[in-house]
């Protein structure tokens, strides 16, 4: 089975799945690779077998004392962020592969390490074990994997050695990409108070950079166990058989909106099954409550004004008369796809030696005073464009470009505006002035980017620092379907669709 699985993951191009079949096997485990041997169905094929290898570390090896200390020193979280996994297993297999010599060293580091865990925690020491895996994760892991980490799981170690001090006993990171899977292993003392405050540490964090990364979810304290009956089922019969709450409270509304005669024998059962649940008055269900919150209105609470969709296009300079232009030439096919091309008696030359300067070469020392004398003047200016959402840097996700931290400076993750006010420090210590700075914004970044400088105004270390909000916004506006313009209808979906396929899909009438 877990053969099966792994196979399908590679075969789907993920290269994942590798550890999951560690649920299949009982209790704390050992999972390592194994060279194929006969009888395995990869034997003359491939040097490796599918399947890893699981030791499971039996109470011979790992004593009951030292499990359930485990527990009571290991809190697990997840911190709520949406990540994309696939371009790390990429990245992990490209660099084993290419065998590159930092990566390498540190692949073997790791394989050390990883023996010291097993051996600290025969020996029953949770502290060492905290100090291996955080030397793991600070050293081998990020030098194969940069992604290992961002600003916001840095903070979170950060914030834990800050308020508890040597009670904090390390980092374990659970995924291969940061801001998932977490473990903080704490002096068993106090950590059930070190569970609530890091479930509140990492609300106040997700808030304080929600614009920054890409969060899926309110992060997560886990209660866990350790599993020891691996991968097993029971049979659930009659009352016991339901699903969850929160799984009714989906799928019934919509069940609920067919006729009952159009139901399925499946669909009826389950139907009476949780009618007889929410009838059971011995039995305490918030089942009822539920389906009554999902099917019937409520009254809103929130007292805040929602802008109306024409008072932000006025806010933010929205030009009716021009996109009523676009949208007549886009009808008159003066624009489009179509024209967007040269037309055919468009010659194209050569670049002549006058149309550009190799500024490499040639004394340019005039220029470089000048320029020079203008700095210590502090008669220049700097503009960065910081309007970006959702950009390349993060991999689509929603957030302010310009508020991402993308990479590391000095040990610490820095953003685009780090960066570029770096760049201005520099000048004002170099030349003894400091060049006024303006960030340009568009409407989404506005806020979130004023809110950044207004408090961490004391880094900018005097630099005149404005920002200047775009006052441009456009509307889109989809054009008919290719297939009801070559038939000379009006499409019924032109105000949602501007894909033919789509179109087909949704009118079903072409």
């Amino acid at each position: 089975m877990a053969a099966r699985a792994i196979l399908g993951e590679w075969l789907g191009g993920s290269g994942g799945g590798w550890q999951d079949s560690g649920g299949v096997w009982p209790g704390i485990k050992l999972i390592e690779g194994a060279v194929a041997g006969e009888g395995d169905p990869e034997f003359g094929i491939s040097r490796g077998r599918l399947l890893p290898r699981h030791t499971v570390l039996g109470q011979d090896r790992v004593s009951t004392a030292t499990r359930d200390a485990l527990l009571r020193s290991l809190v697990v979280v997840h911190g709520g962020m949406a990540q994309n996994v696939g371009p790390i297993l990429e990245m992990v297999t490209e660099k084993y592969l290419l065998r590159g010599e930092r990566e390498w060293a540190a692949r073997l580091e790791a394989i050390e390490l990883c023996k010291q865990v097993v051996a600290a925690l025969e020996q029953g020491d949770l502290r060492r074990v905290g100090e291996i895996t955080t030397r793991n994760f600070e050293g081998p892991l990020q030098a194969i994997i940069p992604w290992a980490t961002n600003r916001f799981t840095d903070l979170l170690i950060e914030r834990c050695r800050e308020h508890w001090g040597d009670r904090f006993w390390g980092f374990w990171m659970l995924g291969g990409m940061s801001g998932g899977g977490m473990g903080f292993i704490f002096d068993p003392a106090i950590r059930d108070q070190a569970a609530s405050w890091m479930s509140e540490l990492m609300s106040r964090t997700k808030r304080e950079l929600e614009t920054s990364l890409p969060f899926a979810m309110e992060p997560v304290v886990y209660d866990i166990a350790i599993n020891d009956h691996g991968s097993s089922a029971r049979l659930l019969q009659r009352r016991a058989s339901t699903m969850p709450e929160r799984y009714y409270s989906l799928v019934v509304p919509a069940w609920l909106r067919i006729e009952p005669r159009r139901w399925s024998v499946e669909t009826r059962r389950e139907l009476e099954r949780l009618g007889d649940r929410c009838r059971d008055t011995e039995v305490p269900t918030s089942t009822l409550q539920l389906l009554v919150d999902q099917m019937l209105p409520k009254e809103s609470r929130d007292d805040r004004r929602q802008e109306s969709l024409h008072e932000l296009l006025e806010r933010y300079g929205f030009d009716r008369r021009q996109h009523e232009q676009i949208r007549a030439d886009l009808l008159a096919g003066r624009i489009g796809l179509a024209a967007n091309r040269l037309s055919n008696n468009v010659t194209i030359t050569d670049v002549r030696d006058g149309d550009v300067v190799d500024a490499r070469h040639g004394d340019w020392s005039t220029d470089r005073e000048l320029g020079e004398t203008l700095l210590r003047e502090g008669r220049v200016g700097v503009v960065t464009l910081a309007a970006g959402v959702g950009s390349r840097w993060t991999e689509g996700a929603g957030v302010v470009k310009a508020l991402h931290p993308f990479t590391k400076f000095q040990g610490r993750h820095r953003n685009f505006l780090e960066v570029h006010l770096a760049k201005s420090l520099k000048t004002a210590d170099t030349y003894g002035a400091a060049p006024v700075h303006v960030f340009t914004t568009g409407y989404l970044t506005d806020g979130p980017i004023r809110d950044y400088l207004e408090q961490r105004h004391a880094g900018t270390r005097g630099i005149p620092v404005f920002v200047s909000a775009g006052k441009a916004v456009g509307l889109p506006w989809f054009p008919r379907c290719a297939i009801c313009v070559s038939l000379g209808r009006r499409c019924p979906n032109r105000r949602s669709m501007n894909n033919a396929r789509r179109c087909v899909i949704a009118c079903g009438r072409h």
